[in-house]
């Protein structure tokens, strides 16, 4: 079994250059093609960190460890009585390396959802939310304070009017909610791929991350690359990939 180039370990410019320069597969490198052939479009260092990549081997795991972990993965809940349905009523899970999409025609919601999941996300455990804050990284200027402010009053106003209880004690209160989203505007397609690449540092900068929202991932590599789809679907898996190793690295939700 050869490991496709885009599932190694490396940063997202030299895979980039290994499959423009026609090497798809692991086993690529050992098909007569030796280290000559990569060191005309890389140095001596990445040449060695491709071959020591390539020789690693899948480490096999258990479907009993997979569950137990699946088990074990927080979750926060929508707070949408039908999303939350369609989601086993348990909500959205953080960490796994688990990925969601969100498809829809223009105007159909997305966005709303969006800056839904970012409010519900910072709700405390004994409502249902995971007391994290998000990160929304918008691409094609679809962020706007007066959305994100009417999702935080609109879920209070949803749970105060559900309980009948000191619930509005517990809650936080909307600008609090607001405080708590990291907006990041981004317009090209390296933009994109630098911001997740220095994810580690946002996680630092913010603390306290749980959930990882991009609206939308497609634009800025639409709007880069226009006339090229080849380049555009190799730099989207990529960039789903690397949302992967973020989800299950940080056992966040994105």
């Amino acid at each position: 079994m050869s490991r496709p180039v885009l599932s190694l370990n490396l940063p997202t410019h030299l895979k980039t250059l290994l499959v423009q320069n026609g090497y798809l597969a692991a086993a690529d490198f050992d098909e007569g093609r030796g280290a000559e052939d990569l060191l005309q479009f890389l140095s001596e260092a990445e040449v060695q960190a491709v071959a020591d990549l390539a020789r690693k081997q899948p480490v096999a795991v258990s479907a009993w460890a997979l569950g137990q972990n699946t088990r074990r993965q927080r979750r926060f809940l929508t707070q949408l009585c039908g999303l939350d349905s369609l989601l086993g009523g348990k909500g959205i899970a953080l960490g796994g390396g688990s990925v969601s999409e969100v498809v829809g025609q223009p105007g159909s919601g997305q966005t709303e959802l969006c800056l839904r999941l970012c409010v519900a996300v910072q709700l405390p455990e004994s409502l249902g939310g995971a007391g994290m804050r998000a990160v929304y990284v918008d691409t094609t200027g679809s962020f706007y304070h007066a959305g994100a402010e009417r999702a935080a009053r609109g879920l209070r106003e949803q749970l105060v009017a559900a309980s009948k209880n000191d619930l509005p004690l517990q809650l936080p209160e909307p600008g609090v909610l607001l405080d708590g989203i990291g907006v990041f505007r981004v317009y090209e397609a390296h933009e994109l791929v630098a911001l997740l690449e220095s994810f580690d540092d946002v996680c630092r900068e913010l603390s306290n991350v749980g959930l990882l929202v991009i609206n939308t991932v497609s634009w800025p590599f639409l709007a880069s690359f226009p006339e090229n789809l080849s380049r555009r679907q190799t730099l989207q898996a990529e960039v789903a990939r690397t949302l992967s190793q973020i989800a299950a690295k940080h056992q966040i939700a994105a």
